[in-house]
C-alpha cells in the first residue's frame, strides 16, 4: 500500500523573506504549509516591519500635502519605529522561527458538509482509500498503527504493552532515543505551561520537575532583568546626538520644509520607489550608527546572552528528561485505560515499529490533507478526527 506522499514532504522549507520578495525564492509560506516546518527569518520580517513603518510616514507625508493631518508627530512615530525595528532586523538577522503552525491555522477555514468518519472513502494525490472501523478503547491509535482486522475492525491485541515492551528495547537506539527526547521535551513543557494538556497531566506531577521549574523561573527573572536592561539601551540609543540630528534631519530637517513648501516632495511621491529609497537610506544611516556605538555594542551584547540563556533552558529540559524517573513517569502514564496517544507519539511509532505512516486529517474545507508522516518501513495510512484514529485501505486493497 502506497500513502500516495511525495518524498519531499518531510523535508523543513527554510522560507527567506528577502529572496521571495526578489524572485529568487520560487516557494512561499502559503505554499509550503502543508510541510513539517516552514522556518522564516525573525530579522526579515523585522525588517518588512521597518519598511511598512516608512511607508506609514510617506502616508502620512501624502496626508499632510492635502491638509488633513498635522505633519511632525505621526511621521516623527513612524521613522522612530523604523528605526528600532531596523536595528532589531539586525540583531535577529540569523534567528528563526517555525512558522507552519500559524499559516496553517489561517488557510482552508471556511466549513464543509463532506464530513469524513470511519466507512467513507476520500482521495488523495490520485489515490483513493477507505477510513476502516479500527477500535475505539482509548488506544485507537496503537490499534490504527499495529492492528488486524478482525470481526470488521482494526484491533492489536496488549497494544500498550507491546508500545512500551518496544519502547525500553529502542530506546538503547541512539537516533531513537534523540527523537523520544524530543517528544517528552514538548511533553515536560506543555505540562509546564499554564494550561497543561490532561494527558501530561496524566503522566508527570510537580514533584518529578520540581528542580526544572526552579531552574527555569531562575532563567526566566534574569530574562526580564536583561529585557528591561534591553529597553533602557534602546532609549539611550535613540538619545544620541548623532542619531538624534539624524532623526531631526528626517523628520524635521530643512530638506524636507522646503521640499514641502515648494512642491518637490509632492513630486517624489508621485515616484514611491524614489522616495521610499530616500527614507531607507536615512534609516540605515541611523541604524548604522546605532550600531557602532557603544550603546548599540551592548544592546548586541545582550542580546547575545538572552541567546546563551535560550540554549541554557534547552540543557535544563535535556537534563530532566534524561531523569529514570521520567521514564518511568511515561511508562506508566501510558498504560492507563484514559491515557490517549498523541500525534506526535505515532511519530515514534513509526521509528519504534520501522514503519512509514502517514497521518491524514479533514481541514475544514472539506479537503484531506497530511498531518504528519514518518519513518521508512512498510507503509501504513492512519485518519485522524477529533480524539480518535482509523486505519485508512487504498481501495484496490479491499
Amino acid at each position: 500500500m502506497t500513502t500516495g506522499s511525495t518524498s519531499s514532504d518531510n523535508i523543513p522549507v527554510k522560507w527567506n523573506l528577502s529572496s521571495w520578495i526578489q524572485g529568487t525564492d520560487a516557494t512561499s509560506p502559503i505554499e509550503d504549509s502543508n510541510k513539517d516546518k516552514v522556518t522564516i527569518n525573525i530579522g526579515d520580517w523585522l525588517m518588512l516591519g521597518s519598511a511598512l513603518s516608512l511607508t506609514s510616514a510617506m502616508a502620512v507625508i501624502a496626508l499632510k500635502l492635502t491638509g488633513r493631518t498635522s505633519f511632525t508627530k505621526p511621521f516623527g512615530a513612524s521613522v522612530v519605529s523604523a528605526v528600532v525595528l531596523s536595528l532589531l532586523g539586525v540583531i535577529y538577522k540569523d534567528q528563526t522561527v517555525d512558522a507552519a503552525p500559524i499559516i496553517n491555522q489561517i488557510k482552508n477555514f471556511m466549513p464543509s458538509s463532506n464530513t469524513l468518519d470511519e466507512g467513507s472513502f476520500f482521495d488523495y494525490v490520485g489515490q483513493k482509500y477507505y477510513i476502516a472501523r479500527t477500535v475505539a478503547d482509548g488506544a485507537c491509535a496503537l490499534h490504527a498503527v499495529l492492528g488486524s482486522k478482525e470481526s470488521g475492525s482494526y484491533s492489536k491485541a496488549a497494544a500498550r504493552q507491546c508500545y512500551v515492551d518496544k519502547l525500553h528495547e529502542k530506546l538503547l537506539d541512539p537516533i531513537f532515543s534523540e527523537k523520544w527526547k524530543e517528544w517528552m521535551i514538548h511533553f515536560v513543557k506543555d505540562y509546564l505551561s499554564p494550561d497543561p494538556g490532561r494527558y501530561s497531566k496524566l503522566v508527570f506531577n510537580q514533584e518529578l520537575v520540581s528542580r526544572l521549574k526552579e531552574e527555569l523561573d531562575q532563567l526566566e527573572a534574569k530574562r526580564k532583568e536583561l529585557k528591561r536592561e534591553q529597553e533602557t539601551l534602546f532609549g539611550k540609543a535613540l538619545a544620541i546626538e548623532e542619531v538624534q540630528n539624524k532623526l531631526k534631519e528626517l523628520i524635521l530637517g530643512e530638506e524636507m520644509r522646503r521640499s514641502l513648501t515648494n512642491g518637490t516632495l509632492q513630486k517624489h511621491l508621485q515616484e514611491p520607489l524614489f522616495a521610499y529609497a530616500k527614507m531607507r537610506e536615512s534609516l540605515n544611516e541611523i541604524t548604522q550608527l546605532i550600531i557602532q556605538d557603544p550603546i548599540g555594542q551592548a544592546i548586541k551584547a545582550s542580546q547575545d546572552v538572552l541567546n546563551r540563556m535560550d540554549e541554557e533552558r534547552a540543557d535544563c529540559y535535556r537534563r530532566c528528561i534524561e531523569e529514570p524517573a521520567i521514564l518511568e513517569a511515561y511508562v506508566v502514564g501510558v498504560q492507563r485505560w484514559d491515557y490517549y496517544f498523541a500525534t506526535q507519539e505515532i511519530g515514534l511509532m513509526a521509528y519504534l515499529f520501522d514503519l512509514r505512516i502517514t497521518v491524514f486529517h479533514q481541514l475544514p474545507s472539506g479537503e484531506v490533507d497530511v498531518v504528519t508522516e514518518e519513518g521508512e518501513g512498510a507503509p501504513v495510512a492512519i485518519f485522524h478526527k477529533g480524539i480518535h484514529f482509523s486505519r485508512c485501505e487504498l481501495q484496490n486493497s479491499l
